[in-house]
């Protein structure tokens, strides 16, 4: 007689799914994707640069700031007057407070006078006392950078991939096990 609860065999796992239990655990997770966007890679970014100290600390070394500076916020999908900031970073060093905004791009062309807008944002917020001092950062891969001016500051898909690959347990996150 059923009671309506999910029924487990040996085979089964937790409630009811195949592969869940102790043995049965696969080694390999079949995972797919319907495509990557924009979105995606920004809270990828955001995460890494909020959760994990070290990846903060190396990205922010390849714009030039040292580990003094402290994470105060960091927000996604930022938009204002002179339009949107895929992300934005604000960090404080010694009562000097600098933003960081941040465009990523997986293939989508840039919008005409996109970087422009980015460095007249930067430019707003210093003279309107919201920092002290403001970079523009465009993270895209390395085939889609060639050419590309107007920013401060330049860092590729493949330059993220490199250093994450030489960080503790980056074999346990490789394409090949999932």
């Amino acid at each position: 007689m059923s009671d309506g609860a999910p029924q487990m065999d040996d085979d089964s796992g937790a409630a009811g799914c195949p592969g869940l239990a102790g043995a049965g655990v696969p080694d390999t997770i079949d995972v797919q994707l319907r495509g990557i966007f924009e979105r995606d890679i920004d809270l990828l970014l955001l995460e890494e640069i909020v959760a994990t100290a070290g990846f903060r600390e190396w990205f922010l070394a390849q714009l030039g700031y040292g580990p003094v500076n402290r994470l105060v916020r960091a927000a996604r999908s930022v938009n204002t007057s002179t339009g949107e900031s895929d992300l934005e970073l604000t960090l404080r060093d010694r009562g000097q407070v600098t933003r960081v905004l941040i465009e990523n791009k997986i293939d989508a062309p840039l919008q005409p006078h996109q970087a422009g807008r980015y460095k007249d944002r930067a430019a707003s917020y210093v003279s309107s006392g919201d920092c002290d001092a403001a970079v523009t950062v465009l993270v895209a891969p390395a085939c889609y950078v060639a050419g590309v001016t107007g920013f401060d500051h330049i860092l590729t898909y493949e330059t993220i991939d490199a250093f994450l690959s030489t960080q503790p347990g980056a074999e346990e996150r490789t394409s090949d096990s999932v």
